[in-house]
């Protein structure tokens, strides 16, 4: 044994023997400085001990099973907070759906929603809950919230309570069209249909080759014989021109996001200008539109 471990065993013993031979009221005093010092832990450990007491008495089965419960009911309310988020949203739309049919631009509008969409022809139609219950004729116009060309109904897909759309991106959906208020550059919008399932293109064609088209222009529908649109509704905006042998054509970019098509307004107007009150380009759009 090393010689500092000697020297604290002698010691301690020592001590010991000190305490030993004390008188009683010097040990009692020395047992009360002792406890003073060491009370805090003693407490610490009372409390600990308390608390050990007052454990849950449940069994750790009945406790996950309450977790369980828990979290379905944290899993409930949320699908509960979804559901309220698309009646807010719901709400949102019906309220602008009100608010757009009160517009007296149109001497008839009726709101509709898309409810049918077919893979095999999904840029050529669409099917909306509107018929001829509804006031829905033939060949009426279809537009968006923006007052852009959606398309037109068709004839054969119209029934009391249904209606088919035949889109703009179709080829066979033509609409009269000019570019801003420039009447010397107009020509017909049409469907450019694409390869495979791509996205068809919507093309101004039969453009007077001598003029230059520019880029960013506003395209708005036009007066002409058999026009089933009314003027002034917003078509898209020219992306390019294309040069041709005798007419040139431009790649059009339209205002309707035809790959996601949810309220639509079938809309059917009077030849009485005052009363459709049509609104034509803005101030801004004219001036971009004009090369």
């Amino acid at each position: 044994m090393k010689q500092f471990n000697i020297i604290a065993l002698l010691v301690f013993l020592g001590a010991l023997v000190w305490i030993f031979f004390l008188a009683p009221e010097s040990t009692a005093g020395l047992r009360s400085t002792f406890l003073g010092w060491f009370s805090p832990v003693v407490k610490a450990a009372g409390a600990v001990q308390g608390e050990a007491d007052r454990e849950d008495p449940r069994s750790r089965g009945e406790l996950l099973t309450e977790v369980r419960m828990l979290e379905e009911d944290v899993f409930s309310l949320r699908f509960r907070q979804r559901g309220y988020s698309d009646l807010e949203k719901e709400n949102t739309r019906l309220r602008a759906d009100l608010e757009f049919k009160e517009n007296k631009r149109y001497n008839l509008t009726i709101p509709a929603q898309v409810i049918k969409r077919n893979r095999t022809s999904w840029w050529s139609t669409v099917t909306i809950n509107r018929g001829t219950r509804h006031q829905v004729t033939k060949d009426l116009p279809v537009i968006n919230r923006n007052h852009a060309v959606v398309g037109k109904i068709i004839p054969n897909g119209l029934t009391e309570t249904t209606a088919e759309v035949l889109l703009l991106t179709d080829e066979q959906c033509q609409v009269a069209a000019r570019v801003g208020l420039n009447v010397s550059m107009q020509g017909i919008v049409q469907g450019h249909r694409g390869l495979g399932n791509l996205t068809p293109e919507i093309r101004l064609n039969f453009l007077d080759s001598d003029i230059p088209l520019p880029a960013g222009a506003m395209l708005w529908t036009d007066e002409g014989e058999g026009q089933v649109f009314p003027s002034n509704l917003r078509i898209g905006r020219v992306v390019r021109q294309i040069k041709g042998d005798y007419y040139d054509s431009a790649v059009i970019e339209p205002h309707v996001n035809f790959a996601k098509l949810d309220s639509v307004f079938v809309i059917r107007t009077t030849n009485d200008e005052e009363e459709a009150d049509p609104v034509g380009p803005t101030l801004e759009e004219t001036a971009s539109s004009t090369p």
